[in-house]
């Protein structure tokens, strides 16, 4: 997938070798199941939680997903 938003391009193609189910929503957010990742601002959040989880990277989205397997 390619967008105008290099680091959505590279987090896009990283979940997709480690096999999570991601989809392109628009540009700048990606959604894995339950979870939305917004790759320029590093922003995880999870449907239905009013504040993003506090930490933020890309790295924190893997380690997120690995501990919470339920929501994609």
């Amino acid at each position: 997938m390619r967008t105008n938003f290099p680091d959505a391009d590279e987090a896009f193609a990283l979940l997709e070798q480690r096999g999570y189910p991601a989809r392109l929503v628009n540009a700048n957010q990606i959604k894995i199941g339950r979870v939305s990742y917004y790759p320029t601002t590093g922003t995880v959040y999870r449907d239905g939680a009013l504040k993003p989880l506090p930490r933020r990277g890309f790295a924190s989205l893997e380690w997120y997903l690995g501990k919470h397997t339920y929501l994609y």
